[in-house]
């Protein structure tokens, strides 16, 4: 299964990408789910890894990427508490559902995509390695909780620059002291 041509191909589609406001590793893993670069169990078994592909979460389904973020019975579960109605046509790739948010969802909805997808991404990897089984609660919580520490983390550096930029190095006040 790899991404449409279509949706690769439209640059303007990953200019929104990466001007998201999201922490770096966000923007990497929504490229890397966009392009079907990420290791679900189907993407492995379709590189020979011996793993059954099926969804640890529903155990249901082939775990594609679309899948274990979106159309899971878990993923569905962690959706229904974002106040955005989520719909999955038949046969679509995760990047062009990212494409739909992207473009039809405002950037606030956008973000929270980003960030429960994440979110579901990292609950998802616990369970694989872990064995701690996910509460679709608590991944809408982390996703938020996520987001809001980054942002005023930001805001932070941001403000640090700026001291900075208007206030002159220490060294230079020494130096001028001595000469």
């Amino acid at each position: 299964m790899k991404p449409s041509r279509d949706s690769l191909g439209n640059s303007g589609i990953w200019r929104l990408l990466w001007q998201l406001q999201l922490p770096p590793k966000v923007l990497n893993f929504l490229w890397r789910a966009s392009t079907n670069s990420l290791p679900t169990r189907f993407n492995l078994s379709t590189k020979h890894v011996p793993i059954a592909a099926t969804c640890l979460f529903c155990l249901a389904a082939p775990e594609t990427i679309l899948h274990v973020l979106v159309r899971c019975s878990f993923a569905r579960s962690c959706w229904s508490k974002v106040p955005v109605t989520v719909v999955v046509p038949d046969a679509m790739l995760f990047s062009s559902w990212f494409e739909a948010v992207l473009v039809s969802w405002n950037s606030a909805e956008a973000l929270e995509a980003g960030m429960v997808c994440w979110s579901v991404w990292t609950r998802r990897n616990e369970l694989v390695w872990n064995f701690k089984h996910p509460d679709a609660s608590e991944v809408v919580a982390m996703a938020k909780l996520n987001y809001v520490e980054w942002f005023n983390a930001q805001k932070s550096s941001s403000l640090i620059e700026q001291i900075h930029l208007h206030t002159r190095p220490i060294m230079q006040e020494v130096q001028k002291e001595y000469q």
